[in-house]
């Protein structure tokens, strides 16, 4: 403490009783365990009524709880305070990818070309692919392969399967759309309503949809012959198309 002229106040411990300062402190020392004692039991207490026993010490004290537990009813999407026992850390199992290829196919006649799709694998674990003018089906479960069909003074430039694999739709360099029957390689319809290559096909189950270099996108039902509708909107070639 300060002094009223500034100074510091230095008490004078030579007037004080010492006897009765050290009595004070004894009897303070007397009653020191008792308050332990009462402080201890009131710590157990709070610490089985958050806790449980004593022998868990390791937990996680605070979640966020974003969703409603079994058995337990919680109206409120909000930070609750959750007590668990920790779980044992799963370590996840990746899989391996090889390094190396396990089959090579011969390709001769492949376009090297960024805007065409010249393969495709089906649901039905058959991988097709346009050679020039030819397509071919190579089965990778008995490594069969077939010729499926081969064009007239056209090339392929791209490919795509139907969802269930009974289908490929086939685009040209001349626009044509073509649709196979692959169990019986023939041909169920052809649209010829593109000026210029097909460079991307993409199904919605029965419609197949094509895009061309010209920028026109058209929506074939398969199920009609004359069911189609033509989208011009866009100025460039139509680089990938997706349902």
């Amino acid at each position: 403490p300060m002094t009223e002229d500034g100074g510091r106040f230095i008490p004078n411990r030579v007037s004080s009783n010492l006897k009765d300062i050290f009595e004070k402190a004894e009897r303070e020392e007397i009653r020191k365990p008792a308050q332990e004692e009462k402080s201890r039991g009131f710590s157990e207490l709070l610490h089985r009524q958050f806790f449980g026993n004593r022998e868990t010490t390791n937990f996680n004290f605070l979640r966020y709880k974003g969703s409603q537990q079994e058995g337990k009813e919680n109206t409120e999407n909000a930070p609750v305070l959750t007590l668990f026992h920790p779980q044992p850390s799963i370590i996840p199992n990746y899989r391996t990818l090889p390094k190396t290829p396990y089959k090579i196919l011969d390709a001769p006649g492949l376009s090297d070309d960024f805007y065409v799709d010249l393969l495709d694998w089906s649901s039905r674990n058959v991988i097709s692919v346009g050679l020039s003018d030819q397509v071919y089906l190579w089965n990778a479960e008995s490594a069969e392969v077939n010729l499926l069909c081969k064009l007239h003074n056209d090339s392929v430039t791209s490919l795509k399967w139907s969802e269930t694999g009974e289908h490929l739709g086939i685009g040209t360099d001349k626009g044509y759309c073509l649709v196979y029957d692959v169990s019986r390689s023939v041909a169920l319809s052809c649209v010829n309503q593109h000026d210029s290559r097909i460079g991307t096909l993409a199904w919605n189950e029965n419609l197949l949809t094509s895009g061309s270099r010209e920028g026109s996108v058209i929506n074939k039902d398969i199920r009609s012959s004359n069911n189609f509708t033509k989208i011009q909107a866009h100025s460039q070639e139509i680089c990938g198309l997706e349902w």
